[in-house]
């Protein structure tokens, strides 16, 4: 098993290779995707599952811009053979044998009429005062809603056709006791979370924003119908039957918004190599899902070669109990300062669990960042980066050799991860 954990901003971006299969997990921002993600991606022939762990922008945008450019080509191919002009050709990328996304397409049942008339009326939408704590918080909830309903459309069968939750019959994927692991290739994936309840709950916040966005679907309406036309497809919605087709489906709690409680988060496994991720998940139901699958005895550990840390390393979606029980070989911390994550708390912790766990304490670990104080993009990012990169030099001196780290500078773009 590889493990690519890209470079991507704020964001998460991870490209999973085994001996036969590969998964991208999350795209990071847009265009951190395109400037380190989509080189890498020419030389893969096939991503045999895209994940979405949730609809943050951080998470998704990344995605779509994949989509999108998978669109391009397409579009590209078709004037280049019916003798149009095509101009310089759209990047060469992998095709897409399917996507697990909970997002859009189950979660709109409340809305159904409301959305579709909306797509045919101009509505104004719902304003929202630009507090400056709220921001980037609003900022990537919305627009990663936006991206979530553009991703869908692109997967229609009048542009890319391509498979949503095909291993969940094409409806939400959540934790289920009773199903068997996913083969992707030689690898398996056990869905972690989320429940049923936390879809609910996304389902309801879902409801709420489509209420108060006519225009964004409007907007994004048009802008479907016009890839539809340079695809030479005819269709008269974008998003169809994916509206009507699914409406009978389904640290401090307190401070993890709604998308993130439901992120969709799993273990993957292949021969006797391991990773989990958690997506912006919470600990707590890391735990739970972990042991509703049968991967985690009740009150048991788990031992890992390799963990994503839920949400970037905020405090309030890690706790000590989650890192005293799972451990692993490499630690993965995606996020570049952002909201001031990962946080400085949480890294303490993280290195005091492993080297105080008896089932591993002897054994060397490593926590990788997918940024570093050069790499990150504002002066509060790059202050909160460098405070990151001096803990864990005290961390490391204090670890009895055991802990190693890495950062990426500007210029790099992944992490080489290689389970052998």
């Amino acid at each position: 098993m590889r493990i690519q954990a890209f470079q991507a901003l704020d964001g998460d971006c991870v490209l999973v290779s085994g001996h036969r299969g590969t998964l991208l997990i999350d795209g990071g921002r847009s265009a951190a995707f395109r400037e380190f993600v989509v080189p890498e991606l020419a030389s893969v022939k096939k991503l045999d599952v895209v994940a979405v762990s949730h609809i943050d922008d951080d998470h998704i945008s990344g995605i779509v811009e994949l989509l999108r450019l998978r669109v391009d080509r397409v579009a590209w191919q078709y004037l280049t053979d019916t003798g149009g002009t095509a101009g310089a050709p759209p990047p060469e990328l992998p095709e897409i044998g399917g996507v697990w996304h909970n997002g859009f397409s189950e979660l709109v049942r409340d809305n159904d009429r409301a959305i579709k008339a909306a797509l045919m009326t101009n509505m104004q939408a719902a304003i929202i005062d630009d507090h400056v704590l709220e921001v980037e918080r609003l900022s990537n909830f919305i627009h990663g809603e936006r991206s979530a309903l553009e991703l869908v459309a692109r997967l229609r069968p009048e542009q890319l056709d391509i498979s949503l939750n095909r291993e969940f019959g094409g409806k939400l994927m959540h934790v289920d006791a009773e199903a068997r692991p996913i083969d992707i290739g030689s690898m398996t994936a056990t869905i972690v979370g989320p429940t049923v309840d936390q879809l609910d709950a996304l389902r309801k916040r879902w409801n709420e924003w489509l209420r108060t966005h006519r225009r964004e679907l409007r907007k994004l309406h048009r802008e479907m119908e016009h890839d539809v036309d340079r695809l030479s497809v005819s269709a008269s919605d974008p998003f169809g039957d994916h509206v009507a087709a699914f409406v009978n489906a389904l640290g401090d709690k307190d401070h993890v918004t709604t998308p993130n409680l439901a992120s969709l988060m799993f273990l993957l496994e292949e021969r006797d190599r391991s990773a989990l991720f958690t997506g912006d998940g919470h600990a707590d139901d890391v735990l739970s899902g972990l042991e509703q699958a049968g991967k985690l005895a009740p009150g048991g550990v788990l031992h890992l070669d390799v963990l994503k840390i839920p949400h970037h390393g905020s405090e309030h979606n890690v706790t000590r109990d989650f890192l005293r029980r799972v451990t692993a070989n490499t630690y993965l911390l995606c996020g570049n300062g952002a909201s001031t994550n990962p946080e400085l708390q949480v890294l303490d912790e993280i290195v005091n669990a492993r080297l105080a766990c008896q089932h591993a304490s002897q054994r060397a670990f490593s926590l990788l960042f997918t940024s570093s104080s050069e790499a990150a993009n504002t002066v509060a990012r790059k202050d909160h980066m460098r405070k990151v990169e001096a803990r864990m030099q005290e961390l490391r001196n204090n670890a009895n050799g055991l802990l190693t780290t890495a950062f990426l500078g500007p210029t790099d773009s992944f992490h080489d991860i290689r389970l052998s």
